[in-house]
């Protein structure tokens, strides 16, 4: 996440050494849904292009998805929809979205209610680790990571946890591994 204008001020330390990036697309929501077993919203990803974000819009507004166009300011139809994806995948609930975001809360619930017929599977799949979290205060990913919870946000927190982690342990493997 760091603009093209801040990557200058990364510099190899020896000569003949170079930087290399690479871009994990939407990899907590792909997460996400291999950890719900959500095969339709898994399925989606493998598509040449396919980008959910654009997805959303597409279905929210009712414009065509080639039609939706990437954009980071605020009002765009790519951003909010964006806004709500993300949103739902940390199981972010309508008023907190609106707070944070400035989309009404009537919007939000609506686009909410859309998404949620997308993505049924991933949405049982937070319910029941949301509750483990809430009841066990712990949770372990598929590596071992372990986290505790507490402090009365274990819900949203244990929804967020496994693709987060497990994002960064990928991550963290592969860069070790090069």
């Amino acid at each position: 996440n760091i603009t093209e204008e801040m990557r200058v001020l990364f510099v190899p330390s020896q000569p003949g050494w170079l930087l290399w990036g690479a871009d994990f697309s939407q990899m907590e929501a792909r997460l996400a849904a291999w950890l719900a077993g959500d095969t339709a919203r898994a399925a989606r990803f493998d598509q040449p292009g396919y980008n959910e974000y654009k997805h959303a819009a597409s279905i929210f507004l009712g414009i065509p998805m080639d039609k939706v166009e990437k954009d980071k300011s605020p009002d765009s139809p790519y951003h909010q929809a964006k806004t709500i994806v993300l949103g739902m995948d940390r199981a972010l609930g309508a008023r907190k979205i609106a707070l944070t975001h400035d989309i009404p809360a009537a919007e939000v619930k609506q686009m909410q209610k859309v998404w949620r017929t997308q993505i049924p599977a991933t949405i049982a799949w937070q319910t029941r680790v949301g509750a483990q979290a809430k009841r066990d205060k712990i949770l372990t990913n598929e590596f071992g990571r372990r986290c505790l919870f507490y402090g009365g946000k274990e819900y949203t927190e244990g929804v967020s946890f496994g693709p987060q982690s497990l994002g960064f342990d990928v991550i963290a493997r592969g860069m070790i591994a090069l």
